[in-house]
């Protein structure tokens, strides 16, 4: 069995411990810049938090998905960590009609960008629950979203 944590706020002793439990995926919200980072580990998947943000991404559709990850190259290109993975918006809206196609158009620009810049990306971090079934209790309503 492998471990993978979740590390909000990095710090110094972290990267000894994670190697000591054996986890092979951390992941590190903001990461220090230029300083390296959880040796040992196999991937580190990096979040930039972008909460306030985000959504003026998705919203532009395939153009807002392309400059996102393209903006976020320059700090994932100084994060000295293994194996890293820049994981997308987090928990973007999935509960309405706009919200879907925005975040597909949204996503397949980001899976562009990426690939033009050798990004491994990590897509739809959706919250639990979410997509939901909108207080419906029809199955459906969440099988659709997924679909």
């Amino acid at each position: 069995m492998r471990t993978t944590l979740h590390i909000q706020r990095y710090s110094d002793w972290q990267g000894q411990w994670v190697r000591a439990v054996g986890a092979g995926w951390a992941k590190i919200i903001n990461s220090d810049l230029d300083t390296p980072l959880l040796e040992g580990v196999a991937h580190t998947l990096v979040r930039f938090w972008c909460d306030d943000v985000a959504p003026g991404y998705i919203a532009q559709g395939y153009e807002g998905g392309r400059r996102f990850v393209r903006e976020q190259y320059e700090r994932l290109r100084r994060v000295q960590a293994p194996g890293k993975v820049l994981e997308l918006w987090n928990e973007p809206d999935c509960n309405t009609n706009d919200g879907l196609r925005n975040l597909n158009s949204a996503t397949l620009g980001a899976i562009d960008a990426a690939r033009e810049l050798g990004v491994t990306l990590c897509i739809l971090n959706v919250a639990e629950a979410n997509p939901h079934d909108n207080d419906t209790h029809n199955e459906a309503v969440v099988s659709w979203k997924w679909d």
